[in-house]
């Protein structure tokens, strides 16, 4: 009985270019090498433009997925780099995918294959000197841009050039204007005026260079405008000209760091509502907001569009919604919480969701049939590489998008794990567990929570 051999094809756009690696030259003696060992060639699995250094590439899955459902006997590439660059990616493949399943791999290039010990012996010598390639290739490119830093030169430019600044053949040029306002955000600051509040006073006045309070916090902390420049945790005397004094810089720096009274990556401070709060007029996400000082702090709820945060965030500007005190909100959404029985979290649709799992099962199906038909026609000479490569790529990817949608499904929640759910529910004590357990029951409950002034709208998890 022939071995039914999938064949694997990648190129990056440089290698394309620079190595004479295209996909169809790939193809073609891929090809004529399983016609020479007489195998059964029943797929081809496509990565064009994807780097080698990662897996998650929707051609290398889709073979994957076909190796654990035991449709290829034999994976064939025409250089073991072009399965990865990573010796640990590629040890993995040929150890836990390929040999695990009982498929064998072949690189052509390389002349030999896991058929025997010594193959796989030398499967793994080859694979550390890919490795090496590559980590060479970073430490290079590492080391360069540490001995420019060094040098004074600003590690950047294109279209992340520092406000301030234009980047000109390797320079940073003070833009005047933009310096202006740099200067101007630095004065309000020695005034006593946070950053939201510079934004609030300076986004009409400069719409697109004062935007968000993270910009405005990264000018008032960026030692770049005294004439440093920043790389891999250094700070060295950069060749351009400063924008800021070293004194108003200092100073700035004094009262940022009397500011730090609240650390938010604290765990044991993070709302239980983060991220499933949204404002029930104007749809922008909620935050927690802490304002005040030490002694005195102040921790709401309050709707991003009001914050002058990130455009992506802001929804209405105008939005009148309430801020709302974050213990309040949450014992709030507790109650409801422990209220909670089988039926608000059984979904009606369940025999719809049956349903779906079944039809989106008979379209792989009729994809995997669609594949077959492709490949017996490309055996009989009725179908060009060119077509055939371009139509099972379009079936893939469609397969990868069903797969994707019928695993959603898959993860839906039955009526045992939700009766599970429930008694632990009623065992959980809110008083004396853990922020971090407390986040995690609402997590499993809780979907989203719309507020609109006094109503509260909870979507669950179904």
């Amino acid at each position: 009985m022939k071995l039914r051999a999938g064949i694997y094809l990648r190129v990056s756009t440089f290698e394309q270019v620079k190595e004479g690696y295209s996909l169809q030259a790939q193809e073609d003696r891929l090809t004529n090498f399983a016609l020479a060992k007489d195998y059964n060639l029943v797929a081809k699995y496509i990565d064009p433009g994807h780097s080698g250094a990662k897996l998650d590439r929707p051609g290398l899955q889709a073979m994957i997925k076909d190796i654990e459902n035991n449709k290829i006997d034999i994976v064939l590439v025409y250089k073991l780099d072009r399965l990865s660059r990573s010796q640990k990616h590629t040890l993995y493949l040929i150890e836990d995918v390929f040999l695990k399943n009982n498929v064998n791999f072949v690189s052509m290039n390389e002349s030999f294959d896991t058929t025997s010990s010594f193959g796989r012996a030398m499967i793994g010598i080859l694979s550390v000197f890919a490795q090496l390639e590559r980590d060479t290739i970073t430490e290079r490119m590492s080391m360069g841009r540490v001995e420019r830093a060094k040098a004074g030169y600003y590690h950047g430019g294109g279209n992340f050039k520092p406000l301030g600044y234009n980047y000109t053949n390797g320079l940073l040029i003070v833009n005047e204007f933009e310096a202006m306002v740099v200067k101007e955000v630095f004065g309000l600051y020695l005034q006593g005026k946070g950053p939201r509040q510079i934004v609030i006073e300076l986004h009409d006045k400069y719409p697109n260079q004062v935007t968000t309070r993270t910009k405005v916090k990264g000018v008032l902390t960026n030692p770049l405008y005294i004439g440093k420049v920043t790389f891999a945790g250094e700070i060295n005397d950069g060749l351009h000209e400063p924008i800021i004094d070293d004194k108003t810089f200092y100073a700035a720096q004094k009262i940022h760091d009397s500011r730090l009274v609240y650390s938010y990556s604290n765990y044991e401070q993070k709302g239980l509502l983060n991220g499933k709060l949204y404002c029930g007029r104007c749809g922008a996400k909620y935050y927690r907001q802490v304002t005040g000082s030490k002694k005195y702090r102040y921790v709401k709820y309050a709707c991003s569009s009001k914050n002058w945060s990130s455009p992506k965030l802001i929804k209405d500007r105008k939005c009148d919604n309430s801020r709302y005190n974050v213990a309040e909100l949450e014992q709030r959404v507790i109650k409801l919480i422990k209220k909670l029985t089988l039926k608000d979290l059984t979904a009606p649709e369940l025999d719809e969701t049956a349903q779906k799992k079944k039809a989106y099962k008979n379209e792989i199906k009729s994809i995997d049939n669609q594949v077959d038909k492709l490949i017996e026609l490309f055996q009989f000479g009725s179908i060009t590489p060119e077509k055939i490569n371009e139509r099972i790529e379009k079936l893939n990817e469609q397969k990868i998008h069903l797969d994707l949608l019928l695993k959603e499904l898959d993860e839906k929640r039955d009526e045992k794990e939700i009766k599970t759910a429930l008694t632990n529910l009623n065992k959980f004590n809110w008083e004396t567990e853990s922020v971090a357990k407390k986040i995690k029951m609402v997590d499993y409950f809780v979907d989203s929570i719309a507020v609109d002034g006094e109503k509260l709208t909870v979507s669950w998890n179904l």
